[in-house]
């Protein structure tokens, strides 16, 4: 299925904080349908379609991407967008976060790079 709008709201985030692999997380997120996961309502998994560039092999796995979460004022109060890639391609988006519920995609705000770090 096509991304929701959290979904895209949530790409766009991620592609401006991604630095040298902007160009390859636009593509690959321009060009992907997502389906959700059982497990969790705002975790889902990416199908990357159509010949896009491919992330490094180096690249690490998965990509980490600090979050603020609406609401929450506590500087330790963070969630992690991970990436999980394989063979270059994104193929799943999680929300990692030590407490259920996950906060919602649109209560999430990816940080700055090192923007939470003392």
């Amino acid at each position: 299925m096509k991304p929701t709008r959290p979904q895209q709201s949530l790409f766009g985030q991620l592609v401006g904080r991604a630095g040298g692999l902007a160009p390859v997380l636009e593509a690959q997120l321009a060009s992907c349908s997502t389906m959700p996961e059982e497990h969790c309502p705002e975790c889902f998994t990416v199908q990357v379609t159509g010949d896009v560039p491919l992330l490094p092999p180096d690249t690490e796995c998965p990509l980490s991407f600090e979050a603020d979460i609406r609401g929450r004022t506590d500087p330790g109060d963070i969630a992690l967008v991970l990436l999980w890639h394989e063979d270059g391609r994104i193929t799943d988006v999680e929300i990692s976060w030590f407490e259920d519920p996950h906060p919602a995609l649109p209560d999430l705000h990816v940080s700055e790079p090192g923007a939470n770090q003392c």
